[in-house]
């Protein structure tokens, strides 16, 4: 934690479809220093129980303009529509 003081972790969507729930989400570090993409994927069982897990991460790399497209916590999804 001393290394990553600052953690801020935004969640873009999620939904369920029966046992399974998906989660979209913007992470950055230390005011944006750092910054990615995750999505996850959870199986569950009939007492809702994580019994398996698939998850993925896309770094974002910094710009030089400013924030970064993933960086925005409102406005339009340009595939989802407003977020």
């Amino acid at each position: 934690m001393a290394r990553n003081p600052r953690r801020e972790i935004d969640i873009v969507r999620a939904f369920e479809d029966g046992r399974y729930v998906f989660v979209h989400a913007h992470q950055s570090l230390n005011d944006g220093e750092h910054q990615w993409v995750t999505t996850d994927l959870f199986d569950t069982d009939e007492d809702d129980k994580i019994i398996e897990h698939w998850s993925n991460a896309e770094t974002i790399p910094p710009t030089k303009n400013g924030p970064t497209p993933a960086s925005s916590k409102k406005g339009s999804d340009p595939f989802w529509g407003e977020v």
